[in-house]
């Protein structure tokens, strides 16, 4: 019973062992019966040649017990150590052949180099940016690629990396037909070939560099354009930060140079609030836009006078508000202007409406004129009345003139200009000046 129990124990644990430990396992076993073989087969002799000598008595079983059990455990530990040892250079080999797989694979330049600057070992990608083949290399040394500028930072970048620090660089080098190229680099110490060695990831970056001239020159033309419009433009984040603003803003608004370098937004915006009409209300709207997708366009009224037209509209990235871009146009002179223009449009139709008054008047004068004057040549010249008609008919001539006049001036008739006298005009008006002005004021 007890030994079916044990060979079921020994069956299952065979059935969880790894496929390693089967080996071990079975080889150990393999071993120990070889040599118990070997080391019993005199005895075995013996036995069969002198069956009256007792090998089974209890001193031979306990010695060949030990003797068993010893050489098991000795065959077992060697068979692990050198299973594991298998196992550790199966897995350096394969390691070995990963690294060398993924160094010559690599789409990053990559290159081994010796203490004194010479190069061990470079990657086809290597060989390609600099324009040679990996095996016209060997020997080169990096200083032949390095510009004048990357020559001076050598001897700093070696000693830092032979203290163990891992760099992160950019720099430029020379292509084998000339031309320069730019190059972010990673360089740290390591071991090859059991020496300690330089290793270094080249990783062209031409078409970057020309993304960010690209970049670069875009944002410098749209500064360009936002410092040459007559608007005031600022830009804020989603928090209310300011992000960016134009001369123009600060010319309107009147910022001193002080405040916009300090980048204070809280200084800034009570510099701003102090010169509006209705700060509350301007500083209610700014919060209510903040966060919003709402396009805004309304007017401010400052204490001094101005007026500003403001129009406000979201900043978005991927559908999200990431801010809010202002801009402000003073429009207190086109405001004036019209003003003025509605004045003039007003006296316009004044003018138009006196004209109309005046054409109608003249002709009722002309009727009046013309009955004064044919009854001052039917009335007798000794005739009281004569005097009375001969001021009609004069008074009636100036009313014709101040019409001619209203006429002229609506558009409806012209100016004649000649030599009056000036006091005769005036003694001849003076009944009608007293009339019109101040009763303090006395004509003689």
């Amino acid at each position: 019973m007890a030994a079916a129990l044990l060979l079921q124990a020994l069956r299952v644990s065979f059935e969880e062992m790894s496929t390693l430990e089967r080996k071990i396992a079975l080889r150990t076993v393999l071993y120990v019966f070889i040599v118990l073989l070997i080391g019993n087969l005199g005895a075995m002799v013996d036995l069969a040649i002198h069956p009256d000598i007792s090998y089974f008595d209890e001193e031979h079983l306990i010695v060949g017990g030990i003797t068993a059990i010893t050489l098991i455990l000795l065959f077992g530990v060697l068979e692990v150590y050198l299973a594991r040892r298998r196992s550790i250079g199966n897995t350096l080999r394969e390691n070995e052949e990963r690294d060398h797989a993924l160094f010559h694979q690599s789409s990053d330049g990559i290159f081994l180099l010796s203490f004194d600057g010479n190069l061990l070992e470079v990657n086809e990608s290597y060989a390609r940016m600099h324009g040679y083949r990996p095996e016209e290399m060997a020997g080169m040394r990096l200083q032949d690629f390095d510009t004048n500028t990357a020559l001076q930072l050598v001897q700093e970048r070696m000693r830092r990396i032979l203290a163990g620090e891992t760099l992160i660089f950019e720099v430029e080098h020379s292509h084998r037909d000339g031309h320069v190229f730019p190059l972010e680099v990673s360089t740290s110490r390591v071991s090859f070939a059991g020496k300690s060695c330089i290793q270094g990831n080249h990783r062209d970056i031409t078409e970057r560099k020309r993304a960010e001239e690209t970049l670069r020159e875009g944002g410098e033309r749209l500064r360009v354009i936002l410092e040459s419009t007559n608007d005031g433009i600022l830009a804020v984040d989603a928090s209310g930060k300011t992000i960016f603003s134009n001369r123009r803003f600060l010319e309107l608004w009147r910022i001193p140079q002080a405040i916009a370098d300090s980048g204070d937004d809280e200084v800034l915006l009570g510099f701003v609030l102090e010169q509006l009409a209705d700060p509350g209300g301007f500083l209610s709207k700014v919060k209510r836009l903040y966060g919003t997708a709402d396009l805004d366009n309304d007017t401010i009224l400052f204490k001094d006078g101005r007026i500003f037209e403001r129009y406000s509209m979201p900043m978005m990235d991927n559908g999200s508000v990431i801010g809010r871009l202002w801009s402000f146009r003073d429009i207190t002179e086109w405001r004036r202007m019209e003003s003025q223009l509605r004045q003039a449009q007003k006296l316009e139709s004044l003018g138009v409406l006196a004209g109309g008054i005046a054409h109608d008047f003249n002709n009722l004068l002309m009727v009046v004129l013309g009955h004064a004057e044919l009854a001052l040549e039917e009335i007798s010249p000794m005739s009281p009345a004569r005097g009375n008609l001969t001021e009609i008919t004069t008074a009636t001539r100036r009313a014709a003139d101040l019409c001619r006049q209203m006429l002229a001036y609506a558009g409806k008739a012209s100016f004649a200009l000649e030599r009056v006298g000036l006091r005769d005009l005036v003694e001849e008006m003076a009944h009608l000046l007293k009339t019109a002005i101040s009763k303090k004021a006395i004509l003689n």
